[in-house]
């Protein structure tokens, strides 16, 4: 009895959870790359969320970022370009929508 209702649990947690999609985050600076723009790193932050990493270098995220997974809803995105002295030099913050993965 013990095992059935193991797969049971789990079988309930497979497919009951809540709807998540996935977070691509592509990037320009002023309608060119970061690195034309002259921005070394970009540092994104996600109201209500704990990002790991959250600064990624310009040679190694030239056009964008996979964020992973998030729950299906709206989220704002605020993105910060630094050139290589640490001075802002690009800001936006713009709202996002997160839809459920279809397969």
């Amino acid at each position: 009895m013990r095992r059935i209702l193991m797969l049971s649990l789990l079988a309930a947690a497979a497919c009951g959870g809540p709807s998540r999609g996935h977070l691509v985050v592509d990037w320009t600076f002023s309608g060119v790359s970061c690195a034309n723009a002259g921005v070394a790193n970009i540092a994104i932050d996600i109201t209500n969320e704990v990002l790991t990493p959250s600064t990624f270098a310009c040679r190694d995220a030239a056009v964008g970022v996979d964020l992973g997974s998030y729950l299906v809803g709206n989220y704002d995105l605020t993105i910060t370009g630094y050139d290589a002295a640490g001075t802002v030099t690009h800001q936006q913050t713009q709202t996002l929508a997160v839809h459920a993965w279809t397969r």
